[in-house]
């Protein structure tokens, strides 16, 4: 109990069980000052499994009650307030969490929490919490530009509204609707109000640090945002989503070691995520160019697993990666797709056919493309505020020749989402329109462009030792040569 205390940087620890039979449920707890070893207060509960928000509510008032706080009308007010009267419609929307938190910002995961929650609302559409959520996870959709990201927008509003009209001043709807703002508008300014709003009434919620730390990055105050995501994850220490955002934090500003040291927290809560343990080896790669620890890490899997579809997938993608293209392809013919992350296999297509390209297999890398060429301008002309589908049209052209078409993608890309507006997206925005630069031989452009690059923070692209090992027209020339050998292109950025 005293390490646990430590480590949480508690006094007290709640300690309990719920064991359920049916529709009766027994819950019991005890509550423990750490340092003594003393039991406060203990209690135990058989009920019907509808009273559960009951116990809730029992609980906290008779902890606080324990404890000697006081509780303000307001929060007896919370405390006593039942989410929804459907067990069915909660056990949803927890589903609806969990999966977001164990999988991440995958297709496929940001789906099913989507269709958990409208079944939740579909269950009881007086349910404002998983109105919220549904509201935030639309708005997520539409910030992503997944397909579809229009129709996703005007579902959050639908949703946003119905928690309002609901609960207007349950805290979870307070950072509901700054969840709204921040993805479905980027308006940073409203969705902070919200939170610090929110952060009034629950001044330890792990939510406000998470939150406020995901805009200020977006501002570029990289540092106050590292020190709220850590704020999030101490608060809250197995919430996979807050440890992902740390270490995206992390790894955007080049801190490696304190990066991997947190990705060794996911896969201890993940043991058997062989993803995030790819990721971990990933990390000494992003840092020091070294492909030891990943090739040891594919070598050592089993049989089976090197022959999974995931395993095929990660070794595929490693190939390209760290330049061995022949490889790649040959692994990309025995398996052309990998689908259970929901990633779009027009995506899928244009990462396979840059391997053909790097290569200088044009008409390859053409053929690889096949029919998503049209999908891609199709998407782009469907929904032109998706600046993501423009990225990858952009490149596309790039690959096919079509210079002017190519620049005019991304130049617009950069206008639509600048830096100023996003010092996330906007700098991998601009990244695309560096290797386009790269690719139609502005060979000018493209080394300005990187050499400013490289002293900024970005999570998704930008990294010196992938585009070391990646296709550049830039290889040997001595200016390039010396961006990519200077330590300071690798060195952390404070």
């Amino acid at each position: 109990m005293r390490q646990i205390a430590q480590e949480l940087g508690v006094t007290y620890i709640l300690e309990g069980s719920v064991r359920r039979s049916g529709n009766k449920v027994r819950v019991t707890s005890q509550l423990i000052h750490a340092a003594s070893d003393e039991h406060v207060w203990a209690q135990s509960y058989d009920r019907d499994l509808t009273d559960v928000f009951t116990i809730q509510a029992e609980l906290s008032q008779q902890i606080a009650g324990a404890l000697k706080a006081a509780l303000s009308p307001e929060e007896k007010v919370l405390i006593a307030r039942k989410p929804t009267e459907n067990p069915a419609a909660y056990d949803l929307f927890l589903r609806a969490r969990d999966v977001l938190n164990r999988e991440g910002n995958t297709y496929a995961a940001r789906q099913r929490q989507i269709d958990l929650l409208e079944s939740a609302v579909k269950l009881d559409p007086a349910f404002a919490q998983a109105w919220g959520e549904l509201a935030g996870a639309c708005a997520y959709w539409y910030f992503s530009n997944f397909d579809g990201m229009d129709a996703r927008l005007a579902r959050a509003k639908v949703a946003i509204d119905r928690a309002l009209q609901l609960a207007p001043e349950d805290p979870e709807i307070i950072g509901g609707v700054g969840t709204y703002y921040y993805y479905g508008f980027r308006d940073y300014a409203r969705a902070t109000e919200q939170y610090e709003r929110l952060a009034r009434l629950q001044p330890n919620s792990p939510i406000v640090f998470n939150s406020l730390g995901l805009i200020q990055r977006r501002q570029g105050r990289w540092a106050q945002s590292l020190a709220n995501s850590r704020r999030a994850t101490e608060l809250d220490p197995a919430n996979l989503r807050y440890l992902r955002n740390l270490q995206a934090t992390l790894t955007a500003v080049r801190r490696w070691d304190e990066a991997r040291a947190v990705k060794a927290r996911i896969v201890a809560l993940l043991p058997g995520s062989l993803e995030d343990q790819f990721q971990l080896a990933f990390n000494s790669f992003q840092a020091t160019g070294s492909t030891r620890e990943v090739d040891a890490f594919l070598a050592g899997l089993s049989a089976a697993e090197r022959d999974s579809e995931l395993g095929l997938a990660m070794r595929k993608g490693w190939a390209g990666t760290k330049g061995d293209f022949a490889e790649a392809i040959r692994i990309d013919r025995l398996q052309p797709y990998y689908d259970k992350d929901g990633t779009p296999r027009w995506m899928q297509a244009f990462t396979a056919a840059t391997n053909y390209f790097s290569m200088g297999d044009v008409a390859g890398a053409k053929a690889r493309l096949g029919d998503y060429v049209a999908e891609i301008r199709a998407l782009v002309e469907r929904e032109p505020g998706n600046v993501n589908a423009l990225g990858f049209l952009a490149s596309v052209e790039a690959m096919l020749g079509n210079k002017a078409e190519a620049l005019r993608c991304a130049e617009l890309g950069v206008t639509l989402l600048p830096e100023s507006r996003d010092n996330l997206d906007g700098v991998t925005m601009a990244w695309v329109r560096a290797l386009v630069y790269d690719v139609v031989g502005e060979k000018e452009k493209a080394l300005a462009e990187y050499t400013r690059l490289f002293r900024v923070p970005s999570t998704a692209l930008g990294n010196v030792h992938e585009l070391q090992h990646g296709f550049t027209t830039l290889r040997g020339d001595p200016r390039f040569e010396a961006l990519i050998n200077d330590p300071a292109s690798s060195a952390p950025l404070f």
